[in-house]
């Protein structure tokens, strides 16, 4: 049987899991078994957003360093008010992250104009997944702020969703080909970014219009990634450091699904 903490307040009730299952206790120390708080997911970062939603209260305070728990929760609020301390203590400067604003200020942002409303933490979420996290591999000499920087600059050409076709906040496995599209536009853009100096170009978006279509999206895109790789390596100096194939790619995107 599980131990648990005293709980002080009468609205109290603590958690915790066990061998896969979650108990609670309240103030009369009744100690219940929770399946609709149980999961089989390993990361806590994703657990939290099932006592979220199932939480009873509406103004929630989560305690989580790891940034991966707010991306997750993009997609996971539920009506209810979120507020994420990032650091471990609150008795010197608490960094305190309002979710709920986070997302209202993606929602709003000038430069994600051309993406539907309801798209928009979507693909939030899925940049922050596919750029690399706990069970995705990163992109060598490529960080998240490069990707970020390169989806706010060109996020019309990226996700909009309409020329090239694809979204990566439209996600399902039977649509994964047309948000695999918006994967590859989203790193051949961050690449250029990153080597913009060595291309006639002016932007990615001027490359890629610049290719003569054969009417296969696959081709084209492919083509555009093959010629960011040639740009790529008159700077790299190892495999590791130019942008990753079209192939390549695809069983990455594959993978973030």
């Amino acid at each position: 049987m599980p131990t648990f903490m005293p709980a002080h307040n009468v609205d109290q009730e603590f958690f915790t899991n066990v061998d896969g299952d979650t108990y609670s206790t309240n103030t009369e120390s009744d100690v219940m078994i929770r399946p609709t708080f149980t999961s089989n997911a390993d990361e806590a970062d994703t657990r939290i957003w099932l006592h979220s939603l199932h939480s009873v209260g509406n103004r929630i305070l989560v305690f989580n360093p790891d940034t991966d728990v707010y991306h997750i929760g993009l997609t996971q609020l539920h009506g209810k008010h979120v507020i994420i301390q990032l650091n471990k203590s609150l008795k010197v400067s608490p960094k305190l992250l309002d979710l709920n604003a986070l997302l209202d200020a993606v929602e709003n942002d000038p430069d994600l104009s051309s993406i539907p409303v309801p798209l928009k933490p979507q693909v939030i979420q899925s940049l922050f997944v596919c750029s690399g996290c706990d069970y995705i591999s990163f992109f060598v000499g490529v960080g998240k702020s490069s990707f970020l920087s390169a989806f706010f600059q060109y996020a019309t050409f990226i996700a909009a969703g309409v020329d090239p076709i694809g979204s990566m906040g439209s996600i399902s496995l039977n649509r994964s080909d047309y948000s695999l599209y918006s994967f590859l536009c989203l790193v051949g853009c961050a690449y250029f970014r990153l080597h913009a100096s060595v291309f006639e170009h002016t932007s990615p978006v001027a490359l890629y219009n610049s290719i003569s279509s054969t009417g296969d999206i696959w081709d084209t895109h492919t083509k555009w990634l093959d010629l960011i790789r040639n740009g790529v390596w008159l700077r790299a100096d190892s495999e590791a450091n130019n942008i990753p194939t079209a192939e390549a790619l695809r069983f990455h995107w594959y993978r973030c699904l």
